[in-house]
């Protein structure tokens, strides 16, 4: 589990976006493929510092899932301002993460 993931459940999902920016991973606690997506978001970090990053455990909120319209996991859903602007499902490299956060971030 990464160290720096703030872990939300369906209670506390809606107060935690408000209009902030962060990375949301959707993930299994015992997914082969989530493990690999959080150690790509932890090589990912230190090229955003301020970079806000949240856990959904699926299993145990699927209310989430349904209310993203998400179906596969690992997930990960990039925030801006409160709204998800870009969203990838499947493991993906250290550059294809960064790559997708920078163009998040870089949008209007």
């Amino acid at each position: 589990m990464l160290d720096k993931m703030t872990i939300l459940t369906a209670d506390s999902f809606n107060g935690f976006i408000g209009s902030r920016d962060f990375l949301l991973l959707i993930f299994k606690n015992n997914c082969p493929l989530c493990k690999v997506m959080m150690a790509v978001i932890e090589k990912c970090l230190p090229a955003f510092p301020d970079l806000v990053v949240a856990g959904v455990n699926s299993e145990e909120n699927p209310i989430i899932l349904t209310d993203l319209d998400v179906s596969k996991v690992p997930t990960v859903l990039i925030y801006k301002n409160g709204v998800p602007s870009a969203r990838r499902s499947g493991v993906m490299r250290p550059a294809e993460l960064s790559a997708l956060i920078s163009k998040s971030q870089a949008q209007g």
